[in-house]
């Protein structure tokens, strides 16, 4: 957090300010009687409306099915799982930790907040109550998390550009003069990480869960995998709301955004990415993406590729 923030000292005018990195420095008053963006305060409504807790989700069942289950479906369900709780570890940070620092409107600022705890409070605690059920000693299965070689690495494919604008937002903090082209191209590519951390990774691993609740089995799971789809749909549609709008306001990007347009696919690309999808074409791989949601908005975003 910005020493700026604690300083009430300076009125600002919130209506004439841009999305991040506003001369005018960050939020500090925190108000909403009016706001430039209706559009970000009605996706933070939306998310809040939302709010539940995986103890509502009855798992007795799952218990059972675990134990009748094969070593391979056991493999399959848990190594899933401990996927989805390295990317949410990730993904519950970066809204308020690499996001936070450079919003400049309340709005955006309440939205990076309700973001992270959702992801953090109720999506990565969700998985470790579904581990707890059907292991008796959970804590074995989520230390592998570090041993494994594919998991430890797709988060690091994720958090190399958070990194980046985590760097960035530090060393301004500590009084360096950073280039705002660089920093904004930072922000730029780290919204870009996460619609398609939200919008096409999570989704994926999601169509795992629910693939086995067609075949009748961890039905538990998947009612609390529906849930957190519900929420992760409409990250996604914030974050593709904010790539979409972010260049009106910050009109070096609008350059950048043609030039590194191979950078910004071979990102798209990375995260679509598995052994059992690699051979099938990018519209096949994100067919599941597509049947929840408008895909007239992924094909937009990769319009200029």
């Amino acid at each position: 957090m910005s020493k700026q923030q604690y300083d009430f000292s300076k009125q600002t005018n919130y209506l004439k300010r841009k999305m991040f990195l506003d001369p005018e420095g960050p939020v500090t008053v925190q108000r909403f009687e009016e706001v430039k963006y209706p559009k970000l305060s009605k996706f933070e409504e939306l998310a809040r409306g939302f709010f539940w807790v995986p103890e509502e989700i009855s798992l007795t069942k799952d218990k059972i099915d675990h134990k009748e289950a094969s070593d391979a479906v056991k493999h399959i369900f848990t190594s899933n799982l401990l996927r989805q709780t390295a990317l949410d570890s990730i993904q519950g940070r970066a809204p308020s930790q690499v996001f936070g620092p450079v919003c400049s409107i309340p709005e955006l600022e309440a939205l990076t907040l309700t973001w992270g705890f959702f992801e953090t409070s109720i999506h990565s605690k969700s998985y470790s109550h579904i581990i707890r059920n059907v292991y008796g000693v959970p804590k074995d299965e989520f230390n592998k998390i570090h041993d494994t070689a594919e998991i430890a690495g797709m988060a690091a494919n994720v958090g190399r550009y958070y990194e980046d604008l985590h760097l960035l937002n530090c060393r301004k903090e500590l009084g360096e003069d950073i280039e705002v082209y660089t920093h904004k191209r930072s922000i730029w590519m780290a919204l870009h990480a996460s619609y398609a951390l939200e919008a096409l990774r999570f989704m994926v691993s999601f169509a795992t869960s629910l693939a086995m609740v067609e075949n009748k089995i961890y039905i538990g799971n998947g009612n609390i995998i529906s849930l957190i789809l519900q929420d992760e749909i409409l990250h996604s549609e914030w974050t593709a709301w904010l790539i979409n709008n972010v260049v009106k306001e910050m009109t070096t990007l609008l350059n950048f955004r043609r030039v590194q347009r191979r950078s910004i696919c071979t990102l798209y690309g990375s995260y679509t990415r598995r052994k059992s999808l690699g051979r099938l074409p990018f519209q096949e791989r994100c067919c599941y993406w597509f049947k929840f949601t408008n895909s007239k908005r992924l094909r937009r975003l990769y319009s200029f590729c």
